[in-house]
């Protein structure tokens, strides 16, 4: 007897009740066995059976299936080609014989025709002729697909087609016929047609055989997006009844009761739509109750409730935090670069798809999450074993940070700008710790307006504080300010603040008025992409021998909401050429204290307005004339305006200069993008524009005050206006009383050219220390002509007895005050009467110059 007839004798015998095929013993040689073209096929690495010939022509596989009424099958498929009438499979759900090149009785699915109109179709095959029983959408195996199919026949030969485009579990309705002429056989099998470029392209797995598996489990929603502030996506682990999916009755918000407007079922058919007319808050949760749907076998889901969370990013909803340009040499933490993220919002925030950019370097996150309150450090993947024991870590393949600084930006997936930082070397304040190891922290996040002066270096011992608050961290409130301007035309103004400003008020032409006869702009616009400059425009040209005074509005707030602390007065004018001694140099310090660093102080004596972009501040490095020895550094590279009767402090670093030296006028400080280098035994200073030198001064050591114990951040001052800058008896060492030093403002020795003759005056002469606010204490004005004066202050009784020693030996200025509150050197207070007061002034040129004074230690009369 031939084996093929043999074995059909027996199938019904040797037939499992199902058949459960996913290859998982790496071969289909057993358990259950395959006959056919074995040597055509093998198992791959991914447990898959797949085609495996080497020319092109025909192969198949069959095995044993038990038939019965009510049947079903699944199975996975993949094709890695467009199909065709020369490229197809056909899987064989039934059939009478094992050889599926032969003719047969049974049914198949065909996958591949002639034409683009490639549907999946069930077909019964009679011998040879062949019969259609249902057809799918067409165009769904046009090209390469991989589909996991589910057939359903029951007892009256309802045939039921099913498919998953993405190759899940998801099924869609698909087709559906009624065939019941044939009984079929017991093989199932698969057989493939193929030419020579597909050969290795089609697989196969997950099969099941076997009687209809009964579905008595409801729908269950897996996942519910707000998709925007109107539109829900849910999907669900199977496909729903269609027509009972599209009821909005069957959908509700717990908290307002509102159904959607409109339900629209996707390609998906586990997925759909729900549209709103009503807005969803952002940042809010809401609960949407689902009931009454059903899946396709009829299980309906009871009532139940599931929580959603509609976010829109929105501008610093996450900020930069700290930032690691250069790591090296190492202080205490990983010598590897990074960035710190901040999440300030009550909610966790999943940052995929957003981009990072750094400079021109984009980069896109993968899934990360960012917890409410909590921090990110960012960095090569690589380190992550670094970082990790610090906090919550993502890795990008590779990062860069500049040391000198970069813009870096943080945009949504949307590709709005969420947070912006151009840090720069100069926001550690620090040279020493701007030279590497240290990172940059914010101070206070709730400045998130705000730029360089809300970052400093970090003062954590370990040189940085990644995924922890920050050693900086403190409750400082940043006001905003105009920071600077510019006259750019003879009737337009930019204006730039310290902070980024609320857009709309920022262009409000009411912001802004020209004192002199109320002028409003015509308009304003902003200056750049990023709101904290505008340019305000002017229908009348300005008068150039006018100096204008602008009011910027209180009004104004910054991007959070926070006002001017008051309304800004702005002088300006259209600015001229400087002409020799219009602009005169004032103070020099070129012995700076340790840490401390070089400044020249200028003062605008004439009645022009000086442009600081068209000056030059120079040195020479030996001896003048040298002419190749004198180098010159621009003092501002944008317009900044010097006003008539106005200082300016020129230096590296205004804020060591603040930090080391009383002011009250720190506004009159600016940094030069380079400044000179001045000896500490000998120099020269020169002020120029455009060529022509406006003042130069010649400045020696041996200048400073001789009984001075110490030159180390001592200042010259100039104490005349109108005296030669370079007369040395126009100079002096700055006082003791005042810190040796007075960066922007008044010359402790300055002498008025108005001034002929100095003296002490006490007035009043009479005072009561009894704390009531009312000449608590005796004041004591001094007035020299000369500078470098060394002053005593004794107090002596009206029986001749020393009481106070007030002053003793103390260097001064040419003008200033003492006071006595009354109190003997015991502390205990004086009685009521007449006092002496002496004065010994040790001049210069070491002549002594004495004076007595009068005055009455009184008490108030009380009734």
């Amino acid at each position: 007897m031939k084996p093929f007839l043999f074995l059909l004798m027996f199938l019904p015998f040797m037939a499992k009740a199902q058949l459960n095929e996913h290859f998982d013993d790496h071969n289909f040689t057993h358990n259950p066995a395959w006959w056919g073209s074995k040597d055509k096929f093998i198992i791959n690495q991914n447990r898959q059976l797949q085609l495996n010939d080497t020319r092109a022509g025909q192969a198949y596989l069959a095995t044993l299936v038990k038939c019965d009424t009510n049947m079903e099958w699944q199975f996975w498929v993949r094709v890695a080609f467009s199909p065709s009438s020369n490229n197809y499979i056909r899987i064989y759900l039934l059939s009478d014989k094992p050889d599926l090149t032969k003719a047969l009785h049974g049914y198949y699915l065909q996958l591949g025709e002639a034409g683009g109109k490639d549907a999946p179709e069930i077909f019964r095959q009679d011998g040879t002729l062949v019969i259609p029983v249902c057809r799918g959408k067409e165009g769904i195996i046009a090209s390469s697909f991989q589909i996991r199919f589910r057939i359903i026949r029951t007892q009256k030969g309802n045939w039921q087609l099913f498919v998953d485009p993405e190759g899940n579990s998801n099924f869609r309705f698909e087709a559906s016929g009624v065939d019941s002429s044939c009984a079929g056989g017991s093989v199932f099998g698969l057989f493939c047609q193929y030419t020579s470029s597909n050969v290795q392209k089609i697989y196969m797995d997950d099969i099941y055989v076997g009687p209809e598996i009964m579905d008595k489990t409801p729908p269950r929603l897996l996942k519910i997006k707000a998709l925007s502030d109107t539109t829900l996506q849910l999907q669900f682990d199977e496909s729903l009844n269609d027509t009972v999916a599209q009821n909005p009755i069957h959908y509700r918000l717990q908290a307002s009761g509102i159904h959607p407007d409109k339900v629209e079922l996707s390609v998906r058919s586990n997925m759909l739509l729900l549209l709103f007319t009503k807005h969803f808050q952002n940042k809010a949760y809401d609960t949407l109750v689902v009931q009454g749907l059903q899946d396709l076998a009829g299980n309906q889901i009871n009532q139940q409730k599931y929580p959603f969370l509609y976010y829109n990013p929105q501008p610093f909803d996450v900020l930069f935090n700290e930032i690691m340009a250069d790591p090296s040499p190492p202080v205490g933490l990983p010598e590897k670069e990074y960035i710190e993220l901040y999440n300030p919002g009550s909610i966790e925030i999943n940052l995929k798809d957003w981009q990072l950019k750094i400079g021109s370097q984009v980069k896109v996150f993968d899934t990360a999450y960012i917890a409410s309150h909590g921090y990110l450090i960012l960095a090569r993947a690589d380190v992550k074993d670094d970082f990790s024991v610090f906090g919550p870590f993502y890795g990008f393949e590779s990062l860069s940070l500049p040391n000198s600084g970069q813009v870096l930006e943080l945009l949504s997936p949307s590709g709005k700008l969420i947070s912006r930082l151009n840090y720069s070397k100069d926001w550690y304040k620090n040279p020493e710790k701007s030279s590497g190891g240290w990172s940059l922290e914010q101070i206070n996040p709730e400045n998130i307006c705000s730029g360089e002066e809300n970052w400093a270096a970090s003062v954590n011992p370990s040189g940085g504080t990644p995924g922890a608050i920050n050693s900086v961290d403190n409750l400082t409130v940043l006001y905003p300010r105009v920071q600077c301007f510019r006259v750019s035309s003879n009737c337009m103004i930019n204006l730039r603040f310290n902070q980024q400003m609320d857009c709309v008020d920022l262009v409000k032409p009411s912001s802004y008025e020209i004192i002199q006869g109320s002028v409003l702009p015509e308009s304003v616009s902003l200056d750049g992409k990023w709101p904290s400059s505008v340019r305000l425009n002017f229908s009348v040209p300005f008068d150039s021998s006018l100096l204008y005074q602008i009011k910027v509005s209180a009004t104004l707030r910054n991007c959070k909401g926070v006002h001017l602390r008051a309304d800004t007065n702005i002088f300006f004018g259209l600015p001229e050429k400087a002409e020799m001694n219009d602009i005169i140099i004032n103070e020099v310090l070129f012995n700076p204290l340790a840490g401390g660093v070089d400044y020249v102080e200028l003062y605008n004596k004439s009645e022009k307005i000086i442009d600081l972009s068209t000056l030059q501040l120079g040195t020479v490095k030996f001896h003048p004339p040298a002419v190749n020895d004198t180098l010159y550094y621009g003092v501002s590279i944008r317009q900044q305006l010097f006003l008539p009767r106005n200082y300016l402090l020129l230096t590296s670093s205004p804020d060591i200069v603040e930090e080391q030296y009383f002011t009250n006028n720190p506004t009159v400080f600016l940094k030069m993008p380079s400044f000179p280098d001045y000896p500490d035994k000998e120099g020269c200073v020169i002020i120029r524009q455009n060529g022509i030198t406006i003042d130069g001064f010649h400045y020696l050591e041996e200048m400073q005050y001789p009984l001075l114990n110490f030159m180390d951040g001592v200042a010259l001052e100039r104490i005349r206006f109108a005296g030669k800058t370079n007369d040395r008896n126009n100079w002096h060492s700055a006082a003791e009383n005042v810190g040796f030093g007075t960066p922007g403002f008044q010359n402790s020795q300055f002498v008025s050219d108005s001034i002929v003759m100095g003296e002490i005056q006490i007035n009043p002469g009479i005072f009561s220390p009894d704390n009531d606010g009312y000449q608590d204490v005796l004041p004591i004005r001094y007035h020299f002509l000369d500078a470098g004066n060394t002053i005593t202050i004794n107090i002596f009784n009206s029986s001749g007895q020393l009481v106070r020693h007030l002053e003793n030996n103390i260097y001064v200025g040419t003008s200033g005050l003492f006071l006595w509150d009354g109190l003997m050197d015991n502390n205990i207070k004086a009685p009521l009467g007449i006092y002496i007061i002496y004065i010994r002034v040790f001049t210069m040129n070491g002549k002594t110059r004495q004076f007595r004074k009068t005055a009455v230690l009184a008490e108030k009369l009380t009734r």
